[in-house]
């Protein structure tokens, strides 16, 4: 076989994935151009694609022995830290250390996957939500090229499972068993974090183009008593509905956030409560959001941790139940109803309820936790201009609160969330409502006196424009 020189390599890699990014591009929507994503010129495109036809075959004979190599543990698995690559793993398109002088198989992170929670029980299985998996695909491309029926390799903190999954059509994926979820017993042999997240990716060798492509999620660890809030996204931790999206997903703009937005969540999961990211934002966004939720900061707040769920529906699938059916509460709440299951399963057996909180922007969220079992003075709304409301206007006591940065909307959660947790966090929040009142006290009297400073500034500000008025007058001619 005739040694490739590098730019040969470098070609064939190239166009494989702009005729990649271009199938994604028209199908999944990507956030950019495919040839903004890789840089590659239009002109280039041809020239490369000829190249690559006549060394691809070189190509996929490295890829071919050194992912056999993989598969007989001659070579590890790659892994990763956060605090190496940061949140999102992986650069695209990387390749590991060559094998033998050879070129080994390039990874190139390719489609997106909702987090999942995992529910330990007293027995020590894990009952899991549905794993919900989509690999780029395109529709110009045969069932063989795309890779249906191929296997899909799962592993959690860079320890494979015991268990695969299938590639179907249109890219999803499912576990061989036919089901959405993997056995209990497949995690006996993996070791999990409880109060961080778990990394899971999902290998898959396609011989079209003789890479590994793959996809990250998040897994949590829950136990069968939590205590979960549940958060919206747009319009609730973002500023603005649509500008939200816009701000996030493309410019990257993470801090497009309502005021004490990270400080405000942070305190509910300092007093053990879980914070759930449910949203009706397509799968084929779920990357980019979970780089918003991963890399918001407000000072020197961040969002605490918690799974990610989307619509697993798609970007076609979102965009009816949006904006054509306008029902989205009924996702949620199915989404919703599978994890009280999980916890069910995982042996939960306090009376009380699983979902204390929710957050949202719309009517629709109020009916969705509703449905989950939130009572209506511990459903939140928030508008554009940052101001919460308790969605039951009836209930004594209701106001509207300046932004979450407000104390006061904190002092009226906590005596509600004494009753609807178990015992062994009430102290907690007894502790966190003394903190509060001393806080709002202070933020009271910070208040007071810039209203002070505010009205002496308006006083002498009269009092100057009513001196310069007499002195124009005195200045004036007389007739």
């Amino acid at each position: 076989m005739e040694t490739l020189d590098d730019n040969a390599i470098g070609k064939a890699l190239d166009a494989d994935n702009v005729i990649d990014a271009v199938s994604s591009h028209s199908d999944n929507e990507d956030e950019i151009g495919a040839f903004q994503l890789f840089g590659v010129p239009m002109d280039q495109m041809t020239q490369n694609a000829v190249t690559a036809h006549y060394d691809s075959e070189d190509v996929c004979e490295d890829a071919q022995l050194s992912l056999s190599m993989v598969e007989a543990e001659r070579v590890p698995i790659p892994t990763y830290k956060q605090s190496e690559f940061g949140s999102n793993g992986p650069r695209t398109m990387t390749s590991s250390n060559s094998v033998g002088g050879r070129m080994s198989t390039p990874y190139r992170q390719s489609g997106n996957a909702i987090d999942v929670i995992a529910v330990r029980s007293r027995e020590n299985h894990l009952y899991t939500t549905s794993w919900h998996v989509m690999f780029s695909w395109s529709r110009f491309r045969s069932r063989t090229a795309t890779g249906v029926g191929d296997q899909v390799r799962v592993l959690i903190n860079g320890k494979e499972l015991p268990v695969k999954m299938s590639l179907l059509e249109r890219g999803r994926c499912i576990f061989q068993s036919g089901s959405l979820t993997p056995p209990i017993d497949a995690f006996d042999h993996v070791e999990l974090y409880e109060n961080n997240a778990n990394y899971v990716r999902f290998e898959h060798y396609q011989k079209s183009t003789c890479c590994i492509r793959y996809v990250e999620c998040r897994l949590y660890v829950w136990h069968p008593e939590e205590s979960v809030i549940i958060v919206d996204m747009d319009g609730t931790l973002t500023v603005s509905d649509v500008e939200g999206h816009i701000r996030t997903l493309r410019l990257g703009q993470y801090d497009y956030l309502h005021r004490g937005t990270c400080q405000f969540f942070t305190k509910l999961h300092e007093l053990q409560m879980r914070v759930l990211y449910l949203t009706a934002r397509p799968l084929d966004w779920a990357t980019a959001s979970r780089n918003h939720l991963e890399n918001a900061i407000q000072l020197k707040h961040v969002l605490p941790p918690g799974p990610l769920i989307t619509n697993s529906n798609g970007l076609t699938g979102a965009l009816l139940t949006e904006v054509v059916n306008k029902n989205p509460h009924i996702f949620k709440r199915q989404v919703l109803e599978e994890i009280q299951l999980c916890l069910i399963h995982a042996g939960r057996i306090t009376e009380h309820p699983i979902f204390v909180a929710g957050f949202g922007n719309r009517s629709s969220d109020v009916l969705a936790y509703k449905d989950a079992g939130i009572e209506l003075d511990m459903i939140f709304l928030i508008d554009s201009t940052s101001a919460i409301k308790c969605s039951n206007t009836t209930f004594v006591g209701a106001k509207m609160y300046e932004s979450y940065d407000d104390p006061n909307v904190l002092l009226w959660m906590l005596p509600k969330l004494k009753h609807r947790v178990p015992f062994e966090k009430v102290w907690k929040i007894d502790e966190y409502t003394v903190r509060e009142l001393l806080y709002a006290e202070e933020r009271e009297q910070i208040l007071i006196s810039e209203r002070n400073a505010r009205a002496l500034q308006e006083q002498e500000y009269e009092r100057i424009k009513q001196s310069n008025q007499v002195h124009s007058l005195e200045a004036m001619p007389s007739l």
